[in-house]
């Protein structure tokens, strides 16, 4: 995910007061799509406030938002590679006390988009 890609909306918050921290993410090109369909993905409450957190402590204001982090603490300016989410997403569902083998980045988007779907979200 691009920077370019958010933005702050009021979807989905308008029940509680004060009003929870939303933001549309455009998902651009997949395997699926051409980019040119407005597929938009809606987050609300906690995981808005978990990136925006991330992105004001990486000092990202421009370019890829998921990147590498190096030993003396310091956030890199290039994008994660697919082979460095998966190894992480494996390791988390490790340290969850989760079989890894079960996991994977792309089994979770899809996952994620598939169950979206059925749904009708």
């Amino acid at each position: 995910m691009r920077t370019a890609d958010r933005r702050a909306t009021d979807q989905g918050a308008r029940r509680p007061s004060p009003p929870l921290p939303s933001l549309a993410i455009h998902l651009g090109r997949t395997k699926t799509t051409t980019g040119e369909q407005d597929d938009v993905v809606y987050l609300t409450g906690r995981p808005v406030e978990a990136l925006n957190t991330w992105m004001a402590a990486g000092k990202i204001d421009k370019g890829s938002v998921f990147r590498g982090i190096g030993r003396w603490g310091t956030v890199s300016k290039r994008a994660l590679d697919p082979q460095s989410v998966n190894a992480i997403l494996k390791q988390r569902a490790e340290m969850a006390g989760l079989d890894s083998e079960e996991f994977s980045a792309h089994g979770l988007r899809s996952g994620y988009l598939t169950e979206a779907a059925n749904l009708g979200t």
